[in-house]
């Protein structure tokens, strides 16, 4: 990898700060909706092929706030993104009608999109309210509207976790996660930590 481009420790922890917090909230809300996906790779994002805190998602991912420029997005950091959407089994269920997708995978998929709306993220013009996401959701496909207003009502009157109390790789609170899930997210964050430090020389 160009040196210009690699990801800065700073980067690195950035993004495996907001990874985190991604499955923490999207493992909040499926255990508040008891959802029991047939997805075998949870803790959400975190394991498996293609998943976020893999080095080959990191280096493309990390640096997406470097460059406004679209051709850098679509160069450098869009890649990472395919890769994870084509590896990960939410996705692959989610993305396009999969006859194998359950009705717990559809409704995982949509409080994983919906909790990528109310984050942050450039790539999708910021956060978002949930009566933002309104439009947002009138401008799907009738076959995904439908997941989405399945889940959108009963999140909406779920108390929010605050994922802000996140800001530490290492000994991070747990936001009303079942106990388990959180002690499992905790182990593959520490497990990835210590991977980048032996193979990519980051100290987090």
């Amino acid at each position: 990898m160009n040196a210009d481009l690699r990801p800065s420790p700073q980067e690195v922890k950035n993004w495996m700060l907001s990874t985190l917090k991604h499955s923490c909230q999207v493992e909040y809300y499926s255990a508040k909706l008891n959802l029991d996906p047939k997805d075998p790779q949870r803790p959400h994002d975190i394991i498996g092929e293609g998943n976020k805190y893999s080095w080959p998602v990191i280096k493309g991912m990390a640096i997406q706030y470097r460059n406004n420029i679209p051709i850098f997005f679509e160069k450098y950091v869009l890649p990472s993104i395919e890769l994870h959407r084509k590896s990960q089994y939410h996705h692959q269920m989610w993305n396009q009608q999969n006859s194998k997708a359950t009705l717990e995978d559809m409704k995982l998929g949509a409080v994983d999109s919906l909790c990528s709306l109310l984050e942050d993220r450039k790539y999708q013009g910021g956060a978002h309210t949930f009566q933002q996401i309104i439009n947002i959701i009138k401008k799907e496909s009738p076959y995904k509207a439908k997941w989405f207003w399945m889940v959108y009502s009963s999140m909406k009157k779920i108390l929010s976790p605050n994922t802000k109390q996140i800001q530490t790789l290492s000994n991070f609170p747990n936001i009303g996660l079942p106990i388990p899930m959180h002690n499992k997210i905790k182990k593959h964050t520490q497990k990835a930590v210590q991977i980048l430090r032996k193979e990519q020389g980051y100290n987090l």
